[in-house]
C-alpha cells in the first residue's frame, strides 16, 4: 500500500515542480500513475491533502540536500552536482518562491531555507574569495539566489548553464569588491 501512495506522491511531485500547484490535477496524475481517480481519493481525500504531503515530502528532500550542501567545498562541480541530482527538488523550490503569496507555500520555503543562507554565505566567501562585508555577501547571496530561481527551468537546468551561472555569480561578487 506504501508504494502505491509512494508513485502517487513521486508523480505529483513531479508535476508540481514543472506545472506548479496550479497545474495539479488528479485525473492527469492518475493516467500516469495508471489508476483511475478513485485510487487516488483512496490515499488522499482531496487535493489540499495531497499538495500538503507534497511539501512534507519537499522538506524530507530539503534536510537531504542540506545534509549533502553542507559537505560542499565550493560551487563548481559540488553545488551544481547536488542540484543536478536534486532537480526536482530545486524546481519544486521554484514553484515555492513563485507562489509565496500562499501562506503554506510560504512557510515550507522558510522552513527548508532556515539553514541554507547561513552555509552558502561561508561556501561564497571561501570558494569565491571576496572580501565583501558579512551584510554584503549576504545581499549578495539573496540577490544571486531570486536571480537563479527566476531563470531556471527543466531545459536549462544542466551542467553547462549552471556552471556559467557560477561562473556569472563569481565575477559579479569579484566587482562588488
Amino acid at each position: 500500500m506504501k508504494e502505491k501512495k509512494d508513485l502517487w506522491i513521486k508523480v505529483g511531485y513531479e508535476m508540481f515542480a514543472t506545472k506548479g500547484h496550479i497545474g495539479l490535477q488528479v485525473e492527469p496524475i492518475s493516467r500516469i500513475v495508471g489508476k483511475n481517480k478513485s485510487s487516488f481519493y483512496h490515499h488522499f481525500t482531496d487535493l489540499e491533502f495531497f499538495i500538503d504531503e507534497l511539501l512534507a515530502f519537499y522538506l524530507k528532500q530539503s534536510k537531504i540536500i542540506l545534509e549533502k550542501e553542507n559537505n560542499a567545498k565550493n560551487f563548481n562541480p559540488d553545488i551544481i552536482n547536488i542540484f543536478l541530482e536534486h532537480k526536482n527538488d530545486i524546481l519544486f523550490s521554484k514553484q515555492l518562491l513563485l507562489n509565496q503569496q500562499d501562506k503554506k507555500f510560504r512557510k515550507v520555503l522558510l522552513i527548508s531555507n532556515e539553514n541554507v543562507s547561513a552555509n552558502y554565505v561561508l561556501l561564497l566567501k571561501t570558494d569565491f574569495n571576496v572580501n565583501l562585508k558579512p551584510r554584503g555577501i549576504e545581499s549578495f547571496f539573496e540577490l544571486v539566489s531570486n536571480d537563479f530561481f527566476l531563470q531556471i527551468n527543466e531545459d536549462n537546468l544542466h551542467f553547462d548553464w549552471l556552471a556559467n551561472y557560477v561562473i556569472n555569480m563569481r565575477r559579479l561578487a569579484k566587482s562588488l569588491e
